[in-house]
């Protein structure tokens, strides 16, 4: 195995696909989206980071099943680039409400890139 330098600089989101199940329709009808919630919370967040040029900074990508179900919400992981690979917990695990909270969680991601950028 060789170890390599990730592309990204701050820290990894991942969202579990797995959870987006058991979220009712009602709870995403604001977002007028169609397909998985998992999918849309990436695209959202990856946008709106491209869009603020912090696209380099955090990987957002889909999981499958993070094993932290929390019945109607979105699972995720954010790990920092410091912690890839090692056995050790530096991930900050959340769920969330893929309607309500992506505004949130896009704070959450930006205020890592500016601890990061100190």
């Amino acid at each position: 195995m060789k170890s390599v330098k990730t592309p990204w600089t701050t820290g990894a989101l991942l969202i579990c696909t797995n959870c987006g199940k058991d979220i009712s329709p009602e709870t995403l009808k604001p977002l007028r989206e169609n397909g998985e919630p998992s999918e849309n919370l990436k695209k959202y967040l990856k946008s709106a980071l491209k869009k603020s040029g912090h696209d380099k900074d955090i990987r957002v990508m889909t999981s499958s099943c993070l094993d932290m179900c929390d019945a109607g919400r979105q699972s995720g992981s954010y790990i920092p680039v410091g912690h890839l690979g090692k056995t050790e917990n530096g991930n900050e695990d959340f769920t969330l409400n893929p309607a309500e909270d992506r505004e949130v969680v896009l704070r959450f991601l930006n205020s890592k890139i500016i601890e990061n950028h100190k």
